[in-house]
Parts: structure tokens; sequence; C-alpha cells
């Protein structure tokens, strides 16, 4: 989950445990902080997978009973350079995605301590 590993890098900047979350039950070796966060940036992640997909077609991917759905290398840089424009981009029409998951960090982070 790539944006998780963003979610992740951002919890444990602000000092916070990525295990340690509100609506995931504890789980031995799950990230429940990442998974709270990544539900009000779902939206964000949801519209950028829109765009991308958009410029991909079916033949973009293999399907086979043992691997399920899988993308092709050439969609597979295709995707991953949509998604660093993504995270740094910032305009009317297209958030940010490391900017929207900055702030949503940064309103958990001062829901526990109002005084950061």
């Amino acid at each position: 989950m790539i944006a998780g590993g963003e979610i992740r890098r951002e919890v444990q900047i602000r000092g916070l445990d990525p295990a340690v979350g509100f609506f995931h039950a504890l789980e031995s070796g799950r990230d429940n902080m990442v998974l709270d966060v990544l539900e009000p940036v779902r939206p964000v992640v949801d519209l950028f997978v829109l765009d991308v997909l958009e410029k991909l077609s079916p033949k973009d991917f293999t399907t086979s009973p043992e691997d399920g759905c899988r993308m092709l290398k050439a969609a597979r840089r295709t995707f991953y350079e949509a998604w660093a424009a993504r995270m740094e981009m910032d305009d009317e029409e297209s958030q940010s995605i490391r900017k929207t998951v900055r702030g949503t960090v940064q309103e958990v982070t001062r829901f526990l301590d109002p005084d950061y």
C-alpha cells in the first residue's frame, strides 16, 4: 500500500505510534494508526487512481488464476511517475497527496496533544 508508506512516515515524524489507532482494533503487526489516517485521505487517493486509469487500457494488465490481475512494467512506470507528480501537485483541481497526509496527521497530533 503505497499511500500507507507515506502515512506511516508522517505518523512517525510526529512521534506517534503507527500501531495504535482509534478505529481499528489493536492487532499484532498491523499499523492501525496508518489505517485510521488513510480513511480521510482515501478520497484523494481514489481520485488519483481514477485519473491514472484514464491513461491505461486493458492491454496494460495481465490476469491469471495464480497471480490475479497484474499491471505490466510499462504501466507501472506510468503509475509511479503519476504518483510522484501527485505527491507534490497542489492546484485547484488536484490536491497534493503529501499535503493531505501531512494535514490529516497534524490534526490527529493536535487532537492527542493540543499544545503540539
